[in-house]
């Protein structure tokens, strides 16, 4: 199962406050005292499994496991048995970043749900929040997570190598890359990135999208160590992520243009290639376009971020994210897509997600949200301390 390693070495305790003793399992009980409220429609299992792989060996392990308490237990994929328990709190997603937030939000709701459900013999709905919990889970309980070492050495290695360059082109620039970016000093590493200008970017062989160097998982299948050394010969700086936001080059800086602008392309049989191509770029243009325009003013208007009080001036509005208050009202699916939220939403190039037919949901998303420069949404995503530049 893939995990965020942005922030493995700096991670938060998120767990502390439940006060769980991970060190002690538990035997389930007998089948014999769970009441028919949980028992499944067979009337006979209780626990419901999940085959693992450890150690090149299959292994049985409890997604979640119902006791005769209303409680829920289940196991871990790394250091728990079949027959060994934690409670399924320990499994909940973590608080410290933004990441796992809205999912830990929508985690502690359903157990509580599932404990109401329990209590009043509600087969059918402890059924429903009891899939709700085993979708949610982490696969590993809090004090694994908290351990660097559930990482498999080829990936841990890549983590290091990554952290490491960081650093020294940290101390080598005093901070970002860029010489009138204000953020200094040695803590700086955690919001570098590289920057590859103009130069070409390692392309995943089945997919064919570029593999970030951020992206450790990534590398020991395309030769680890050796090919991200390779890879770090096409970058061209190490800037922060504000000032990479805003680099012509970047995902955000080639920004959608003016579609008045460019070519009308032709679409049809007797169309060339790229009369074709410029069509469905302008027609997407002609739906982002003023999307991208409405939310630049209302960036313009909250006027800077709300951690680090950078200024959004004209031009630098990539540089800035609608971030959150509460990760678990953001909205995802349907006309925001699977990242959701207002990128999500404004990226959008169907007909159905015109400004003038999203201009309301475009209202209520932002209503949601603060604004925070890409740096700022950068530590707070992955539990970073906060910024100490001054502006």
């Amino acid at each position: 199962m893939k995990r965020s390693l942005e922030s493995t070495s700096d991670v938060s305790d998120d767990d502390k406050d439940w006060q769980l003793d991970l060190s002690v399992h538990h035997t389930p009980k007998k089948a014999t005292c769970i009441p028919r409220a949980v028992v499944d429609d067979d009337g006979e299992e209780r626990g419901h499994q999940v085959t693992v792989i450890k150690n090149g060996k299959p292994r049985q392990v409890y997604a979640s496991y119902a006791h005769a308490d209303g409680t829920l237990r289940g196991g871990c994929h790394d250091c728990c048995r079949h027959h060994q328990f934690a409670d399924l709190m320990a499994f909940a997603p973590g608080d410290g970043s933004a990441r796992t937030a809205a999912k830990r939000t929508r985690f502690v709701a359903a157990y509580d749900a599932y404990k109401r459900a329990f209590a009043k013999g509600d087969q059918q709905e402890c059924a429903v929040q009891r899939a709700t919990l085993e979708a949610l889970r982490t696969v590993c309980c809090s004090a694994c997570r908290h351990d660097p070492g559930h990482l498999s050495p080829a990936v841990r290695a890549c983590k290091e190598w990554w952290d490491a360059k960081r650093r020294e082109l940290c101390a080598l620039n005093n901070g970002c890359a860029n010489p009138e970016c204000p953020e200094r000093g040695p803590d700086v590493w955690r919001i570098l990135t590289a920057e590859h200008g103009s130069n070409p970017k390692a392309k995943h062989p089945k997919t064919g999208k570029p593999v970030s160097l951020g992206d450790p998982p990534a590398w020991p299948s395309r030769g680890g160590l050796a090919a991200m050394e390779v890879e770090n010969e096409q970058i061209e700086s190490w800037p922060c992520h504000v000032c990479h936001a805003l680099a012509p080059t970047s995902n955000q800086g080639r920004r959608c243009p003016d579609p008045a602008t460019m070519p009308k392309g032709k679409q049809g049989k007797t169309s060339t290639a790229l009369e074709r191509k410029q069509y469905h770029a302008r027609h997407k243009a002609t739906i982002r376009y003023p999307k991208q325009r409405y939310v630049d003013e209302a960036k313009r208007t909250m006027g800077c971020c709300a951690a680090c009080k950078r200024p959004v001036l004209p031009g630098t509005e990539a540089a800035f994210d609608f971030d959150h208050r509460d990760e678990s009202t953001k909205a995802k699916g349907g006309l925001f897509g699977k990242n959701g939220g207002v990128a999500g939403l404004v990226h959008n190039c169907a007909r159905a997600a015109a400004l003038e037919r999203v201009q309301g949901l475009l209202d209520a998303e932002m209503d949601k949200c603060q604004l925070l420069c890409r740096n700022c949404h950068h530590r707070k995503t992955n539990g970073y301390p906060a910024s100490t530049a001054v502006f």
